[in-house]
Order: C-alpha cells, then structure tokens, then sequence
C-alpha cells in the first residue's frame, strides 16, 4: 500500500459494514494525505479542501469539480492537471466531478496497455475501477426498483422513430 494513505483513506474506501455479506464502498472519496508529499501537492490538496469547505452546491461531485476549476484558477493551469494530482492523493468520484479534459486523458490512457507509453498509472486505472463499479451499483439499483436500465421503444409503426426511457 501506498505510504501517503492512512488506514482512516483505506476504511473510507471499504467500509467494514456488511451488506448481505458483501463490503460496501464510498461513492466519493476525499483525498487524504500525510506529511510526506511535496509542496506543490500540498498546496493544492489545501486549496481543494479550503473551497470544498466554504462552496454551497447542490452535490459534492458538482462542488469537487468547481474546487478543481478554483485551484486552476488560482495556480494560472490546467484543470486535467490538478485533478491528476488530486487523483494521485486519493480522490476518488463520479466522472460528473472531473473536467472534461481530465476524462479525455483518462479515456485514452485506458485504450493503451500498461507496456506503452501513455498508458495509465496505477492512480488512474484505480479510478477506472471505481467508475466500473458506480456503473455497476447504478445498474444493481435499477434492475432491484424494477427499471430495466434502458429500454428502445418503437412509437408507432407508421412513424417508425425509436425514443430512449430511462
């Protein structure tokens, strides 16, 4: 395991609560980081935290991706680099809660096997694992409320126009 997480990080992410025998786990985890990591990565781990603190929003995926623009801001960068370092320290959320360029990186970095380069980093392809399983747990809920998760329907044969439900 990593030396910059504490056990407290690791917990968050697999909780010891059972659910029909199964662990749970976080929707979003916040990064936690120990003293070992450098300035510049501290700085921006304080910043990230400072606005999540002080910003009012309707959801935390939606107020992780303003704190991730305001840290860009502030440091005059790209956002796809900040939300690397936030990756890199732990953060783990919906894909909602990262800017698009980030996604972009992400997605291509996953087309690549580990042995090229480009490829994703370990923080990366974490990640990648937790958006597989919030689609996942999306899919579990739906199918356990009696949704199917997408259904195509014809409107009337003489139109011939198919409408998406979800």
């Amino acid at each position: 395991m990593d030396q910059r997480f504490s056990y407290q990080q690791v917990s968050s992410f697999v909780s010891s609560d059972f659910t029909n025998g199964l662990f749970t786990r976080e929707k979003i985890i916040l990064p936690f980081v120990t003293t070992d990591i450098g300035s510049f990565e501290r700085q921006i781990y304080d910043m990230f935290v400072f606005y999540l603190r002080q910003s009012n929003g309707p959801g935390l995926s939606l107020k992780i991706l303003s704190a991730i623009e305001y840290v860009a801001s502030c440091f005059d960068t790209n956002q796809a680099q900040i939300a690397k370092v936030l990756v890199d320290l732990g953060l783990r959320a919906p894909r909602t809660g990262f800017p698009p360029d980030f996604l972009n990186y992400v997605d291509a970095a996953m087309m690549k096997t580990s042995w090229e380069f480009g490829s994703a980093c370990i923080s990366i392809r974490e990640l990648y694992d937790h958006w597989l399983w919030l689609a996942h747990e999306n899919r579990q809920v739906n199918r356990s409320q009696g949704n199917a998760p997408m259904q195509t329907i014809r409107n009337a044969q003489d139109q011939g126009t198919e409408h998406e439900m979800v």
